[in-house]
């Protein structure tokens, strides 16, 4: 079983495509915001990290903060 997922996960590339804005116009900010004493984003970053077929995580984003906080914690594409 573990050689067939190894043969899947190498065919199968899947990438997840992530829009993170720095301000929000209901919440500024949001993605930023601490819950559990770490930003949001991190909490959604973690998840995918974790996923058994996601290949390769790409975040756009408009904020240098959320650029290297995610490049410094995760191996991620800006």
């Amino acid at each position: 079983m573990i050689a067939v997922e190894q043969k899947l996960k190498s065919i199968c590339q899947t990438k997840a495509l992530i829009f993170m804005k720095a301000h929000s116009e209901r919440l500024p900010t949001k993605n930023m915001k601490k819950l559990c004493g770490r930003p949001l984003f991190h909490w959604i970053l973690d998840s995918l990290s974790e996923a058994k077929y996601i290949n390769e995580i790409i975040i756009n984003t408009d904020s240098q903060e959320i650029a290297e906080s995610a490049t410094n914690n995760y191996d991620v594409t800006i």
